[in-house]
């Protein structure tokens, strides 16, 4: 059987390339212009087969090349930060306690050295947009944190349950900056340990302070991967009270006798390692 073949370009786009198939480079066609139709039966299947193939071979191309965006949507530069997470962290914080005094138009101030103390704190990382890029996250993170400090040869601990919350931001991967606030609450007592080293344990008024502070906190740390839904965890935090921490029952001494000032306030370095998870 005799057919006649018109070739003409024909044109796949697969992801960002443009491929271009120009079926009139083969050998087994006619070529229109110079009047030779005359092709067989064969050298038709040849051709046609020819094409089917080529349009196969763009097929996996494209099939492949979405497959790969997709992966490096996914596993892009900051793979967990724009993910659901949860981490676990081992603490180790130092607290320290500032009081000033104000009588009249004179003021002093006293810090308490601040100590090593352990602790722990579970993190949970909600994502505001997907990346890759920069990501926007609301970190809420409850920590269980020890406050020791020694002032003039007495050493004070306690133990504090702490919440806070900081909107992160990722500029670049794996670093991630947080600000924001925190709420802590006093439990258990305190227990003060004189240079002697005995030790007594005495409720927070018998130290002269509330068991509830606030303030402002500010984070630096990573969510390094490890795969797509494991990492490491690791932040500096700093927290500066805004509270003032004298007792009321103290509070109201130091009023009784005029013009008199007094605050305490905490602030607080902690550095917490990790894992994070995604959920």
């Amino acid at each position: 059987m005799m057919g006649i073949s018109f070739t003409s370009p024909e044109y796949v786009r697969a992801a960002d390339d443009e491929y271009e198939i120009d079926a009139s480079d083969s050998k087994a066609g006619g070529d229109p212009d110079s009047g030779d139709a005359s092709l067989d039966s064969d050298g038709d299947a040849s051709n046609s087969s020819s094409r089917m193939k080529k349009k196969s071979k763009i097929r996996k191309s494209k099939k492949g090349r979405r497959s790969h965006s997709r992966s490096r949507s996914r596993d892009g530069e900051i793979s967990l930060a724009d993910k659901f997470t949860m981490g676990l962290a081992l603490a180790g914080n130092f607290a320290q306690t500032t009081t000033s005094v104000s009588i009249g138009t004179l003021s002093a101030s006293s810090s308490t050295a601040g100590e090593l103390a352990l602790g722990g704190g579970v993190f949970f990382n909600i994502p505001f947009n997907e990346g890759p890029g920069m990501v926007l996250v609301d970190e809420v993170t409850v920590s269980f944190l020890g406050r020791k400090g020694t002032f003039q040869e007495t050493t004070t601990s306690a133990n504090w349950v702490k919440l806070s919350n900081l909107i992160r931001i990722y500029p670049i991967p794996f670093l991630t900056i947080g600000v924001g606030g925190y709420y802590s609450l006093g439990i258990g007592n305190y227990t003060v340990t004189a240079k002697d080293g005995t030790s007594t344990s005495v409720g927070f008024a018998d130290v002269g302070l509330k068991k509830s502070d606030f303030g402002l906190e500010a984070g630096l740390g990573t969510r390094f991967p490890l795969s797509e839904s494991f990492g490491i965890l690791g932040d500096i935090r700093y927290s500066l009270g805004l509270a003032n921490i004298i007792s009321n029952d103290l509070s109201a001494a130091y009023e009784a006798l005029g013009e008199v000032d007094v605050s305490t306030k905490f602030n607080e370095l902690a550095l917490y390692v990790g894992a994070v998870f995604s959920l």
